[in-house]
């Protein structure tokens, strides 16, 4: 990822934490489930959600001090959730798996 996007998607991530944590949004912040492209955002957005908080609770907004965080998943942990038949393969497997394929599609003609 570019330092640009990355810039972007910091500043997206932010706003998400942001808009999770207003006044009005606060209490239902444990009921909330959101899904992030990979871990890394994840983590990133973990981060925001915990500064945003710390700053709402130092500014005495929201009225507790302690808060949930929501749950912050992969897509990839969503489909394990979803599915848990469905097995996830490393790289190293689907690439043998690729080339047994073309193995098979290339020696046949």
């Amino acid at each position: 990822m570019s330092n640009a996007n990355a810039g972007k998607t910091d500043k997206f991530l932010k706003a998400v934490a942001e808009y999770y944590t207003a006044p009005g949004r606060l209490g239902q912040l444990y009921r909330t489930c959101i899904v992030c492209p990979n871990k890394r955002s994840r983590i990133f957005l973990r981060m925001y959600f915990k500064d945003v908080l710390r700053r709402r609770v130092a500014a005495g907004e929201g009225g507790a001090d302690a808060y949930v965080l929501p749950d912050i998943v992969t897509i990839g942990e969503l489909n394990e959730q979803i599915c848990p038949a469905v097995a996830v393969t490393d790289d190293i497997t689907l690439l043998f798996v690729l080339y047994n394929v073309y193995c098979e599609v290339y020696t046949d003609r």
